[in-house]
């Protein structure tokens, strides 16, 4: 599939963009490489590939215990604020 150089300048000005002749040029060939390549995607035969979001489904997830623990020093040393020995933090909800 190949743009024109009117579907281009089209694009652009959608986009908000102001394009040089050269740069029309430039858009319009790669444009039209990326399309081919899409082109090409469509003709996959996809019939035997189980649809998958994050390609982790047949990972067997395990989750970590929550365990309390004591802060480390270091941790409590570089604290911006304490109070009862416990780290304070700015809020993240306002009133």
């Amino acid at each position: 599939m190949s743009l024109s150089k009117e579907e281009i300048i089209k694009l652009a000005n959608l986009a908000k963009l102001q394009l040089s002749p050269e740069e029309v040029k430039i858009f319009k060939d790669q444009l039209t490489d990326i399309l081919g390549y899409i082109d090409q995607l469509k003709k996959l035969d996809l019939a035997d590939t189980k649809i998958s979001l994050s390609g982790a489904e047949e990972i067997d997830h395990q989750l970590r215990l929550d365990m309390v623990a004591e802060s480390q020093p270091d941790t409590i040393n570089q604290a911006y604020e304490l109070k009862d020995n416990y780290l304070v933090s700015p809020g993240v909800f306002k009133k």
